[in-house]
């Protein structure tokens, strides 16, 4: 359901999201999710909600396997989001603590506001591209790690023994 503006659910999404094995993308689908009860799309495994502004509590999608709401600007408390398998989080300003994120194998935190990431040392691969993030001594364990353009960063000796690190414009 992309750029489909005017659409309302009458009912009918709550029984196809029913089936964990689905997929769904609503991306820059809705602007006003006030029509939309958020939680039906609980059971979905792949849930884009990409470009869709008007999301901001995200509360009831934690177990949601593969989530995007990249872009999506009302998106702050992700707290309840910590058993997700794959986050991305691209361009969500609002989004700082990410401390309950920690468990999350596949996390892109790139564009956001995240400065402290010391509960992020067992994410599998982690995208903190531009950043404000300084301190990266806790993340030696993450396999794959993506600091591009994090300018801050000085101290990488931790980090010795991550598979594949970038540090490109840093």
């Amino acid at each position: 359901i992309r750029f489909c503006r005017k659409f309302v659910d009458g009912g009918g999404l709550s029984s196809f999201c029913s089936n964990p094995s689905y997929q769904l993308s609503l991306s820059a689908s809705f602007h006003d999710f006030t029509l939309i009860n958020i939680r039906q799309f609980q059971s979905v495994h792949s849930l884009s909600l990409r470009d869709c502004e008007g999301v901001a509590d995200v509360s009831g999608l934690g177990s949601v396997q593969t989530l995007n709401l990249s872009r999506c600007k009302g998106v702050v408390d992700v707290s309840a989001l910590g058993s997700v398998h794959t986050l991305d989080l691209c361009h969500c300003g609002g989004v700082v603590d990410v401390s309950a994120l920690g468990s999350v194998h596949t996390l892109n935190l790139s564009c956001t506001g995240v400065v402290e990431v010391s509960a992020l040392g067992s994410v599998h691969s982690l995208n903190l591209s531009r950043t404000g993030v300084v301190d990266v001594s806790a993340l030696g364990s993450v396999h794959t790690l993506d600091l591009c353009h994090c300018g801050g960063v000085v101290d990488v000796s931790a980090l010795g023994s991550i598979h594949t690190l970038n540090l490109s414009w840093c």
